[in-house]
């Protein structure tokens, strides 16, 4: 197969320079372990890269990827891994390994060296060394499988850390996922949209078909599940590709152009944006789902919904859930025809530490409290066309339109491989006295009926794996008469919806397990 110029450019852009294995490397590139740290250099480094293994990986099984930063860099980074008791980094004793790396540069007269230092971390190794750029006043954060954790006792994420930060994960990662890379992936975006140098100051890049221990020695891992799609040779070139660039951007390599950087880091970047679009699309849509819910389970005649405006009024999992048990859904009249008052509760999972093990970063659940037709009909006087859809209907309505916006092909094909087309599931409705059942596709979806709205608030809510191709999720749904005795009661129709971007989370990480 022959190749043009551009072709070979493009190649190179989406996924590094053509993978090569590291086994023999020049003459002048040398291998030492002095007991405390493994140094991977040549004769000349201008840079160094601390790279902090994972929890329990020996410092071995990053050698490999090691050599393919020092090849990539002409040899002009160095690459230092360091060594710990049980193999594990401990966060405040990274330090003084950062220190072995500055005065290998000082020694060889570099100026500034902390500053062409780089501390890089994969998967726990970089919550363990994320704090030495700042602290020792470094060249930047490279965080490989990893992330800028959120928690209840630091503030520390992407958008505020005050040093240059990549952020470089892999699509097939089953530890740290995509989404954890959506979520930083959207933050940096927002941010550019009135500082365009963020794209390259903390640039978010995932990278096609790697797994978590890609980063390393690719050894098998029971939570690190899905195939990888590239070999680790491809895998590592990868990396080594985008940590170079994102080096050379920083102006701390003497043989690399710094806009030259830049520009290959902002081709990763835009590459990324485009295989995390659902994500940002099911983050965009969120806000509407409820109201979107409401319009589906009601069909209403002319002038229809065009006459209502719906309002939502939001709350948070938390402190504001009291507010939310004792606000009701209404409609009233105004000048511009009838409002209906919307409360929607965001149902976030409250977590401390906000470490990656398989969590969905997504909402748990929408809890919208809607009105039902005939107490809309009655409010209003639009009648109704149809009767009700119920929560196991809507369910499967936000799944569909939500599962149309993975349009990246190779995604697409890797979950159709496993659930089949969802272009061709059929929906079917199943029949049980005490509750609404709809199969689609691979899904059961299970609404179950509740009689008070403290039994429907306290109802159970579960999207899991029934087997290895087949999946349940089971919520639950009340609806009230129009005639009951206390009127604030009158016409609810409550249900729990599964949110968009856990639904994009499914499709792309979680549910290809």
């Amino acid at each position: 197969m022959r190749f043009s110029v551009k072709t070979a450019l493009l190649y190179a852009l989406t996924f590094g320079t053509p993978a090569m294995a590291y086994d023999t490397l020049p003459e002048a590139v040398t291998v030492t372990d002095n007991g405390n740290e493994t140094i991977i250099s040549g004769p000349n480094p201008q840079a160094a890269v601390v790279l902090v293994a994972g929890a329990f990986i020996k410092p071995t099984g990053y050698e490999d990827l090691a050599k393919a930063i020092v090849s990539n860099s002409n040899q002009e980074i160095a690459v230092f891994i360091p060594h710990f008791f049980g193999d594990f980094a401990i966060p405040g004793r990274t330090g003084h390994k950062i220190d072995a790396a500055i005065s290998y540069l000082a020694q060889r007269g570099i100026a500034s060296p902390s500053l062409h230092v780089f501390a890089a971390g994969h998967s726990h190794g970089g919550m363990a060394v994320n704090n030495t750029p700042v602290s020792q006043d470094l060249g930047g954060l490279i965080l490989l499988a990893s992330y800028l954790p959120h928690s209840a006792v630091s503030s520390q994420t992407i958008a505020n850390f005050p040093k240059p930060v990549l952020m470089l994960g892999g699509e097939l990662d089953g530890l740290t996922g995509i989404n954890y890379v959506a979520r930083d992936s959207l933050t940096v975006a927002a941010m550019a949209r009135t500082d365009v140098n963020v794209v390259t100051e903390k640039p978010v890049v995932l990278l096609r078909g790697v797994t978590h221990r890609q980063f390393a020695d690719g050894s098998a891992d029971a939570a690190d599940s899905i195939p990888p799609e590239v070999s680790l040779v491809h895998a590592h070139d990868a990396i080594a590709n985008v940590i170079v660039n994102f080096i050379a951007s920083r102006g701390a390599l003497t043989s690399f152009n710094q806009d030259s950087g830049k520009s290959n880091i902002k081709a990763q970047v835009a590459a990324t944006t485009n295989l995390i679009e659902p994500y940002r699309l099911a983050q965009a849509t969120e806000d509407m789902t409820c109201a979107e819910a409401q319009r589906a389970a009601v069909e209403l005649a002319a002038p229809g919904w065009d006459a209502i405006r719906i309002e939502s009024k939001f709350y948070h999992h938390g402190p504001s859930e009291a507010l939310f048990i004792f606000d009701k859904s209404s409609v009233s009249k105004d000048a511009q025809g009838f409002k209906l008052h919307l409360p929607v509760l965001i149902d976030n999972a409250i977590d401390m530490t906000d470490i990656s093990k398989n969590n969905y970063l997504a909402p748990r659940a929408l809890l919208c409290k809607m009105r039902t037709a005939s107490k809309i009909a009655a409010e209003t006087g639009i009648t109704t066309t149809k009767p009700d859809l119920n929560c196991a209907e809507l369910n499967q309505r936000v799944i569909a339109s939500t599962l149309a916006t993975i349009t990246d092909a190779t995604q697409r094909a890797r979950f159709s491989a496993k659930y089949g087309d969802p272009e061709t599931w059929a929906l079917e409705a199943l029949s049980d006295d005490a509750s609404d059942q709809v199969q689609y596709g691979p899904i059961t979806i299970r609404s179950e009926k509740k009689a008070t709205g403290q039994s429907w608030i306290r109802s159970r809510f579960a999207f899991e794996p029934k087997t290895a191709s087949s999946w349940q999720l089971t919520t639950g749904d009340l609806m009230t008469a129009d005639d009951v005795k206390i009127a604030l009661f009158a016409g609810a129709h409550y249900c729990k919806l599964l949110p968009p971007a856990r639904i994009v989370e499914w499709a792309t990480i979680f549910g290809l397990k």
